[in-house]
């Protein structure tokens, strides 16, 4: 799992601090993005081998991040995961072309299943 780079896009860092946490202790490269702003301008550099986003953000939300991801070049199949407090059902219509969503709060073990069930 050490070659396997998650960016973490979130504006709130006592949700942020703790992923970021998690994932590097199993092993994850992560970097983090405190808005889509942020996450767009890393991105620049190359697609991570997943986006785990928050939806409700200021400037660039989760959604309109999705769909300027999947409209770069080389980022059509980068997994997208996006965590809200919302409904799945309203989370899916906001970001149809996301690969899976997460409705907090979850659980370590929900985030690292979902992340296992992604990356293989």
């Amino acid at each position: 799992m050490g070659s396997v780079s998650i960016l973490v896009v979130d504006d709130e860092s006592d949700i942020a601090e703790p992923i970021v946490f998690l994932l590097t202790g199993c092993g994850y490269r992560v970097q983090v993005a405190s808005d889509g702003s942020a996450a767009l301008e890393m991105l620049a550099y190359g697609p991570p081998d997943l986006v785990l986003t928050d939806l409700m953000m200021p400037e660039v939300n989760g959604a309109e991040l999705v769909q300027k991801v999947r409209s770069m070049d080389g980022f059509a199949t980068t997994p997208i995961v996006v965590m809200s407090s919302l409904p799945q059902d309203i989370v899916r219509q906001e970001c149809p072309l996301a690969t899976a969503y997460l409705t907090k709060p979850f659980t370590s073990t929900e985030l690292l299943n979902s992340l296992r069930n992604i990356l293989g």
